[in-house]
């Protein structure tokens, strides 16, 4: 069993909650895969750097992550997921 700083990126639906989880060691590989300029040189401040800039609020209290949840949405709703539905105005 992979030790929890290999753990690859997860997500699961727990206590009413969308709970997404990655090991630093993943999150390395991830970077320099989809990022090969970067280089990361210590996994745990890289992970530390990562979370202040997805989690970093606008003025407005959106966050990097919020960006990406609604893109998610609108990907869901146009392959015809259920759950989701556009506003007719």
């Amino acid at each position: 069993m992979a030790s929890n700083k290999e753990q690859n990126i997860n997500f699961e639906i727990k206590d009413e909650q969308l709970v997404v989880s990655i090991g630093i060691e993943s999150l390395k590989r991830s970077i320099e895969h989809d990022a090969p300029e970067i280089i990361v040189t210590d996994s745990g401040q890289a992970a530390v750097a990562i979370k202040r800039i997805i989690s970093s609020e606008e003025q407005d209290g959106r966050t990097p992550f919020h960006s990406m949840i609604a893109e998610a949405a609108y990907r869901a709703l146009e392959d015809g997921e259920l759950g989701l539905d556009e506003i007719n105005y």
